[in-house]
């Protein structure tokens, strides 16, 4: 298996005017990948989203790039905008075994150790695309 495709209307789909076949993937392309952990955290698992919007994206990243890097205060809050905006689903539990919430708050819950691993994660998995110079 490849990826099925099927040929669409160009003029209605896609608004052009082109006499060239159009294709259109069948099914959707992934956009979420499931990190397995490992180590001290065997078993919990983390689905992450590789394709969040631009907006909020590059409002977090801008934030993280004005912050003071020795203070921790202004680093927490882009770093947890972003690891929000990215994060679908999980496995992750509190020490009494209860499911955490996704979001900020089951975010402020992990161990320091586990939010470096999905900081680490994000930083690998969402990228934003390579720009051509043209040559």
């Amino acid at each position: 298996g490849g990826i099925k495709l099927r040929k669409i209307d160009a003029s209605k789909d896609c608004n052009l005017d082109t006499e060239c076949d159009v294709y259109r993937t069948e099914v959707p392309l992934p956009r979420t990948v499931r990190f397995n952990l490992k180590g001290d955290y065997e078993g919990w698992w983390m689905d992450m989203r590789t394709n969040p919007p631009m907006g909020p994206f590059l409002d977090a990243i801008v934030g993280l790039n004005k912050a003071d890097k020795d203070k921790v205060e202004e680093i927490l809050p882009p770093m947890f905008a972003l690891l929000e905006l990215v994060l679908v689903d999980w496995n992750a539990v509190n020490e009494e075994g209860d499911p955490l919430a996704k979001g900020l708050e089951g975010l402020k819950q992990l161990p320091v150790d586990m939010l470096t691993i999905l900081a680490n994660n994000v930083a690998e998995q969402v990228t934003l695309p390579k720009v051509s110079n043209g040559t």
